[in-house]
C-alpha cells in the first residue's frame, strides 16, 4: 500500500518525509475548513501562486513526475505548468524536465 501524507496548508509542509507521497491539496481539505477555497477573492488569492504550498508544487514539478487531478485544462492551476515549462526552456535543459500528467474527468 502507498503511504502519503496529505498536504493543505503550509503546517503541513513541516512533517513532510521523502518515504512517502505527498498530495498537494491547492484547493483545501475538509479537515482544515480555513484552506478551503470557495468565493472568488480566496480563489484569487490562489493565482499567485506565492503561497508555501505553491513553492512546495513548484519545486516538486521542477524535479519529479507529478500528476494534476483538475476540473478541465482551463483550470487556472494549469497556469503553473506553463510557468515551469517557460522556465525550463530558458535553461536549455528543456529535455530533461520530467514529465507530468493531467487527470480530467472528460
Amino acid at each position: 500500500m502507498c503511504q502519503y501524507s496529505k498536504v493543505a496548508n503550509a503546517a503541513d509542509l513541516v512533517s513532510l518525509t521523502e518515504d512517502k507521497r505527498h498530495i498537494i491539496k491547492l484547493h483545501g481539505d475538509f479537515d482544515d475548513d480555513t484552506s478551503i477555497v470557495l468565493d472568488e477573492s480566496s480563489y484569487f488569492e490562489r493565482l499567485y501562486f506565492d503561497s508555501p504550498l505553491d513553492i512546495k508544487l513548484t519545486h516538486d514539478v521542477m524535479g519529479n513526475s507529478v500528476l494534476f487531478v483538475g476540473y478541465s485544462i482551463s483550470d487556472f492551476n494549469i497556469r503553473l505548468f506553463y510557468r515551469l515549462t517557460k522556465m525550463w526552456g530558458r535553461t536549455g535543459l528543456a529535455t530533461a524536465r520530467p514529465k507530468s500528467y493531467l487527470f480530467t474527468n472528460q
